[in-house]
Parts: C-alpha cells; sequence; structure tokens
C-alpha cells in the first residue's frame, strides 16, 4: 500500500495569488493536485518525493493546503494566510458615495500600515479603501449588525506610506446595535483622494460593512433653543437649532465649551466651560458661524437664613475625609443631592429615596460648598457647606 502524503511544513505561511511556496514532506510522488482552502493550484512541480514548489492560485483563502497523491490526500496541519485584496496601500479598493460594501481583515498583515496615532492608535493589521472628497462633509461608518468585531477606523490623506491623519475613531456610541463599531466624519476638499483604512481593537480580526455616506451641500448653522438658557459652571446645556453638520466648534462668549456631542443635524449637547461668561453660543460649521444665542453664566448662591430649607445637614463643619448627613423635611420616592463649589462646578452627585443619606467628604480640599437637594415633589433648595 502506497502511503498518503503528509506536508509537514510549507514557506513562507502566508502570500497572495501568484506567490510561489515551497511545501516540506514525504510520499508526494504522483501528485496530481493541490489545493489551497479548497481552491485548485494549477501550477505545481513536484521537486522530490519531499519537496514540491507550487503558485498560490488566484482565488485562494486562508486555510489548509492539500495535497492528493498516489497514497491518497494529506493536508498540512497548519492554515496557510492569504491576505485580503486590499491589504496593502498600493491595492485600496475604490468607495464611492452612497456604496455600502463588505470586506475583512481576517490574515491582513501590517505590512505597510500606519504606525503614528490618528485620534485612536493603530493595533492590528487593515484593509485600505479609497474614497474621492466632494468638497462637503463625507462620513464613513462601520455601524452595521454584520461587523462582528470591534473595529477601529482611520482617515487618511496623502500618499501610501506618508499617511496624514484626518480622523480616527475606535468605538462611535451611536452605532445600535453593534455598540463597538465606529464611525469618522469628516470635512473633504473636491477632488482629493481619501484613504480609509479599517482595522481591529488590539489583535481583533473579522468581517465588516463598510459604507460612505456624502454630504451635499449645507446652509449656514442656526441656533433656535438653548435649554437651560443660564446656569453655572458645568451646567449641562441641550442645543436645538438647523444645518448643524460638520460642526467645527461651539464658543459660549468666545470660551470653547467642554463636553461637545454633535447628536445630530438639529441637536448637539455641550457642557458650561470653566471660565465662560455670559454672552452668545455660536457654533461655527464647514458651511459658515451661527447666529449667536444669548447664555446666561452665574454662580449659585445658597438659601438665605429666613428661607425655609427643605432639608437639613450635619455636621457642618464637616472634616475633609467625613462623612456629611442630609435629612429631607419630608420623605422622598427619589430625591438628588449635588454638592458644587462656589464657582458652579460638580463636586459630587447621588440620587437616594427615602428621607436620609451620607454624602462622603473624601478627597475635597477645605473650604465653602454648595449643596443643592431636588426632589420629586419641590423645588431645588441650597445650603452652603464648609469643609475643614
Amino acid at each position: 500500500m502506497i502511503p498518503a502524503p503528509v506536508i509537514t511544513s510549507f514557506t513562507p505561511n502566508s502570500g497572495s495569488a501568484g506567490a510561489v511556496v515551497v511545501l516540506t514532506g514525504s510520499n508526494f510522488g504522483g501528485t496530481t493536485q493541490i489545493t489551497f482552502n479548497g481552491v485548485v493550484a494549477p501550477t505545481f512541480t513536484v521537486n522530490s518525493s519531499t519537496q514540491i514548489t507550487v503558485t498560490v492560485p488566484a482565488g485562494a483563502t486562508s486555510g489548509p493546503i492539500v495535497v492528493t497523491a498516489a497514497g491518497g490526500m494529506g493536508a498540512s496541519e497548519t492554515n496557510f494566510l492569504v491576505p485580503p485584496a486590499n491589504d496593502l496601500c498600493a491595492n485600496a479598493l475604490p468607495l464611492a458615495c452612497g456604496q455600502t460594501v463588505t470586506g475583512s481583515t481576517t490574515s491582513a498583515t501590517a505590512t505597510g500600515d500606519p504606525v503614528d496615532d490618528c485620534f485612536e492608535t493603530v493595533d492590528a493589521g487593515g484593509v485600505f479603501y479609497t474614497i474621492v472628497g466632494n468638497g462637503n462633509p463625507i462620513t464613513v461608518s462601520t455601524c452595521s449588525s454584520t461587523t462582528n468585531f470591534d473595529t477601529k477606523l482611520f482617515v487618511y490623506t496623502g500618499a501610501c506610506g506618508t499617511f496624514t491623519c484626518v480622523g480616527g475613531n475606535d468605538d462611535d456610541p451611536t452605532c445600535n446595535p453593534n455598540g463597538v463599531a465606529s464611525l469618522v466624519t469628516f470635512n473633504t476638499t473636491a477632488g482629493t483622494n481619501y484613504l480609509v483604512f479599517v482595522s481591529g481593537f488590539d489583535t481583533e480580526t473579522g468581517d465588516f460593512t463598510l459604507s460612505a455616506t456624502c454630504s451635499t451641500a449645507s446652509s449656514t448653522p442656526v441656533i433656535t433653543v438653548l435649554s437651560p438658557a443660564s446656569g453655572p459652571v458645568g451646567t449641562a446645556v441641550t442645543l436645538t437649532g438647523t444645518d448643524l453638520n460638520a460642526v467645527t466648534s461651539v464658543t459660549l462668549n468666545g470660551t470653547p465649551v467642554a463636553g461637545l456631542n454633535v447628536v445630530n443635524p438639529t441637536t448637539l449637547t455641550f457642557t458650561v466651560p470653566t471660565g465662560a461668561t455670559t454672552g452668545n453660543v455660536v457654533v461655527a460649521t464647514a458651511f459658515g458661524t451661527s447666529n449667536g444665542q444669548l447664555f446666561t453664566v452665574g454662580t449659585i448662591t445658597a438659601a438665605t437664613n429666613s428661607t425655609k430649607s427643605e432639608f437639613s445637614i450635619w455636621p457642618n463643619p464637616v472634616a475633609g475625609k467625613g462623612l456629611l448627613h442630609v435629612k429631607l423635611a419630608a420623605r422622598a420616592t427619589q430625591a438628588t443631592v449635588t454638592l458644587r463649589n462656589v464657582v458652579g462646578q460638580l463636586v459630587s452627585t447621588r440620587t437616594f429615596s427615602g428621607s436620609e443619606t451620607d454624602l462622603s467628604m473624601a478627597g475635597l480640599s477645605a473650604g465653602t460648598y454648595l449643596l443643592t437637594v431636588q426632589t420629586d415633589r419641590r423645588t431645588p433648595t441650597v445650603q452652603r457647606v464648609v469643609v475643614e
């Protein structure tokens, strides 16, 4: 009986169609067929009973190499890796406005990949696409239920090997149902080529769906409502308007706001920043600058002694590492205790039910603070707290 062929090793262990691979093993005499993950390789040479030279066929994918010889079939114990067609920057696949494509980073190499951070670190090997700018914002996204791994997405200009960062993203919170997919929106120059690089978090690889959405010409942004329209530093504000596309900045009386989040083209949120003063909120986008909407910045003031408080606190003064006990005048289904410094910056907050709770003073510097209690039945009341 003629023994079946045995593949003990092959070199290299990866390559694209056309690459030459040398198989080492035994019982290669009478070889009639070699396949790469089921795809027949038409070009091979049996050098001896222990060595074969074979060319990776077109259409091959990652998987075992199988030799069929006089004694039967023998498969490699490890997979031969075939990188995706667009593994190299020079082989970037075209992506058009409005197009959705599927792809994979499985077996992608790091050869020629970007190495510098671009809003996010570049971890795993990835694949390349190219899209031409239309002079308006473009959004590229892997947000799809068919994306089956934790992606990272990057956009660059420049030639392969001289990447200039435009934008990058790991996990976009708006990607539902896939919370670990990625989305990048970037302003474009008409006629400029942009490289889109899809990779994974850490060493993750897998299949993805990539879409490109291109905006058309937009109008100058308009602010219609600020809610609230006044508050201290640290206040969360929701801005409603129109044409809030490709936002480049939001300022309050000239000071950039904190925590800017563009929810959609009609809504964005931000936090009143440290150092802000009363004045107009202004939104700037790639298409122009909005009207100004007045926001009044003020500090929180405590209730006067003549005002009946809806809660009591003790001890006051309180030790810097101690607990401040808060007792409501009446039991509440839900109450929120908020501690701020005298310029309105949030220090601590707690929500509870019932009539009593404790608030830790650990880590606070000595000084005066303002404690606000908001219940489900009454308007907020404030008392001063002294931390020693």
